[in-house]
């Protein structure tokens, strides 16, 4: 049986067959436009089975899983859809998904830091992916499952692969609490546990920092050795602020979120525009680039049931 034709009887008849191995549907779509689903050209309404890649047309699509996920596809994009994930393979998109769902880009992996969060995910034209937080936060890992940024309401990053590049290299806040040294990235927001010689003579001032990360697996928090620091600002940053909510924290393994609120950020007295912060093979800047791109979401909404 083609796909074409389960993807008919699943439309008609609602049923699900994922249990026996078949193909099952998680969803359906919409857009105002041509677009295409698993290489056939369809209008209006289509049923999505898992794993179907999608490409708009020239009008945006909205995808509606059955898990709470819902996706605007940019027109001219490309995204490979399961029903717990999604992958960008062309362009841009704009997440709304329960904190569980990851869209993969490239690099990186992101997802909801709670729930209500509006994400956006475009590829640029260097090579780089955007990702932005329009709405609540949201938490980046790289491809082993590493957090490698917390992003905070109406924050854009630009991530690059920086596999290549040796160590850690980040800059902001560093602060001090029973005896260990935290530092909290000034680009990626991203709040890492520091060990090396002269921690405390910065302590509650904004620093760079080179080191390495001494725990490469997927954990709460990374810890950083530390080879050389230098103080940026002689002027003191706000120790409190930059400490992110605790039922924020990633389990152990998967390096998501178990949810509970965004990510909050320090007073840190650096600009993000300037900075380059290197982690877990990735290299992230501050941006704008997503935040502006609403526009090329907005389009048709279909009122139909699945």
């Amino acid at each position: 049986m083609t796909r074409a034709i389960v993807r008919f009887v699943v439309a008609l008849s609602g049923l699900a067959i994922g249990a026996s191995g078949a193909v099952e549907s998680i969803g359906f779509t919409y857009s105002s436009g041509a677009y295409r689903v698993a290489g056939e050209t369809v209008r209006g309404n289509a049923t999505i089975l898992e794993g179907d890649t999608l490409a708009a047309g020239d009008a945006p699509v909205t995808v509606h899983l059955n898990r709470g996920a819902r996706i605007w596809v940019s027109p001219g994009s490309r995204v490979k859809i399961a029903s717990g994930r999604a992958e960008l393979l062309r362009g841009a998109a704009q997440l709304q998904a329960p904190p569980r769902f990851t869209f993969e880009a490239r690099s990186v992996r992101i997802a909801a830091a709670d729930v209500g969060a509006m994400l956006r995910v475009l590829f640029d034209e260097q090579g780089g992916t955007v990702v932005a937080a329009a709405k609540g936060g949201a938490f980046v890992t790289n491809s082993r499952g590493i957090r490698v940024a917390a992003l905070l309401e109406n924050h854009a990053v630009r991530f690059t692969d920086a596999r290549s590049a040796v160590g850690v290299k980040l800059s902001g806040c560093l602060t001090s609490a029973a005896g260990r040294f935290f530092l909290t990235d000034a680009v990626t927001n991203l709040k890492v546990q520091l060990i090396g010689a002269g921690l405390d003579r910065a302590a509650g001032h904004a620093v760079n920092i080179i080191g390495r990360e001494e725990n490469p697996a997927p954990a709460a928090i990374m810890l950083v050795s530390v080879d050389r620091s230098e103080l940026v600002s002689a002027a003191e940053c706000n120790p409190e602020a930059g400490a992110s909510s605790e039922s924020s924290d990633p389990d152990q393994t998967g390096g998501q979120p178990q949810g509970g609120g965004s990510p909050k950020g320090p007073h840190h007295n650096l600009s993000t525009r300037v900075k380059v912060a290197i982690i877990g093979g990735v290299a992230a800047t501050g941006t704008v680039v997503g935040l502006a791109a609403a526009g090329v979401f907005s389009g048709g909404e279909n009122t139909a049931s699945r």
